[in-house]
């Protein structure tokens, strides 16, 4: 029986250059070129400033960078803007301030469109990572006192390895329930293979099997050669310790934006072997260097099927079908936009004719294109600013949060 993985905290660039002397030299490298950069680009700022006052407001730096860099640039511009300011009218100075912005914006305009592909400038609503596992996992350590009223539910499901004997029923709705009788998925079939197995989250209804053969099958049709399956839902479902705050009643399934290899995976390739991220880093739209329309195809495969109420993706992704879908655009409203959701799309079945499982209202009218997309591409979306005051973090969910049969069912040996 597999075992429970840890918490495990991962890089923000797992493939990125490892510690040691090339790293050293490479890290020093770039904060160099950042810091002349950062001085280059606040000197253009306040000259262009001081030459039309009326472009201040318009030309301030966006809070909303997360990286030093910007920081660091708008300290510049000011110091030097207050210094100019002292010396009076640039008069004389024009035509030598004409040939420093010519060479400013020779140098820094290469420089800043280089860093707008690193991972610092990805857009917020566009980060996915999916982390690599690891061939050795670890279970959770003991819990001092499981019986604690404000004990997070997660830590009580992340410890339970095994499901509840019985009939297969999902108890209470996708975000607050939990899952009897749950049954693993095969890490191997015929059209599909399991990735991440240390993540132990290939436990699911029957019903969502039947969906996954009958979906692989119809993306071979569409020339999708099988699926690579994430995260569907722990042994006895419920929250999970980290990833999701839905998944709860094996009713979701994640499957990657790739296409299954033409060989069976070694348990290091199933752990380690990364994603691929299909939406450009300014979160406007998709990546075309990896995208293809077989994207749409096995997306719009996934909606026709009658199971399926949601599909979770991108709003990059779903703006991108929007334009590729031509007129038969019914299955759209089935395709959601949502944060992350750049590397894999999240498939959600209906619940079954029981009246323990809370479905979701049927998804609203119409495709869901065009304007009803606009608001994620909002610069408070892609890039939004830091906090003025630190959020209050969320409440747990905890067993008396929970249906009641989930508590019985989180606390049977």
């Amino acid at each position: 029986m597999p075992t429970r993985l840890s918490v495990l905290r991962f890089s923000r660039n797992p493939t990125g250059p490892q510690p040691g002397l090339g790293a050293t030299k490479q890290k020093t490298s770039a904060s160099t070129s950042e810091a002349t950069g950062a001085f280059l680009f606040g000197l253009f700022v306040a000259i262009f400033a001081r030459i039309h006052p009326s472009l201040k407001e318009s030309l301030r730096l966006d809070d909303s960078d997360d990286f030093d860099k910007r920081a660091v640039a708008r300290q510049s511009a000011k110091i030097i803007h207050r210094r100019l300011r002292l010396k009076g009218q640039l008069g004389w100075m024009s035509t030598l301030v004409r040939i420093l912005l010519i060479f400013l914006l020779a140098g820094v305009g290469p420089a800043l469109a280089r860093n707008a592909g690193s991972s610092d400038l990805r857009a917020a609503s566009t980060i996915d990572n999916t982390p690599p596992g690891t061939l050795n996992p670890e279970p959770l350590p003991p819990l001092a006192n499981p019986n604690a009223s404000d004990l997070p539910a997660k830590e009580l499901f992340a410890r339970k390895l095994t499901p509840l004997p019985g009939s297969t029923r999902p108890i209470g709705s996708y975000a607050n329930g939990c899952l009897s009788g749950a049954v693993t998925l095969p890490i191997t079939g015929a059209t599909w293979q399991v990735m991440r197995l240390s993540r132990d989250r290939n436990w699911r209804t029957p019903r969502l099997v039947k969906f996954i053969e009958r979906l692989a099958d119809n993306a071979k049709k569409v020339g999708w050669n099988g699926l690579l399956i994430g995260d569907m839902a722990q042994p006895r479902g419920g929250p999970m310790i980290n990833g999701h705050s839905s998944h709860q009643i094996g009713l979701d399934v994640d499957i990657w934006f790739k296409p299954m290899p033409d060989h069976v995976l070694s348990p290091e390739e199933r752990e380690m072997d990364p994603a691929v991220n299909v939406v450009a880093p300014d979160g406007l739209d998709v990546d075309h260097k990896v995208w293809t329309s077989a994207y749409t195809e096995v997306v719009k495969t996934t909606a026709e099927d009658p199971s399926v109420t949601r599909i979770f993706v991108n709003a990059a992704i779903k703006k991108e079908m929007c334009s590729e879908a031509g007129t038969d655009r019914r299955w759209l409203a089935k395709v959601r936009p949502w944060w992350g959701h750049s590397e894999h799309f999240h498939v959600r079945l209906a619940c079954p004719d029981y009246r323990e499982c809370k479905g979701q209202p049927p998804v609203p009218a119409g495709d869901g294109c065009g304007h009803a997309l606009d608001s994620w591409f909002r610069p408070s979306i892609l890039h939004p600013p830091p906090p003025k005051v630190p959020p209050r973090p969320k409440p747990p969910l905890t067993l008396a949060k929970m249906p009641v049969a989930c508590r019985a069912l989180v606390m049977a040996p």
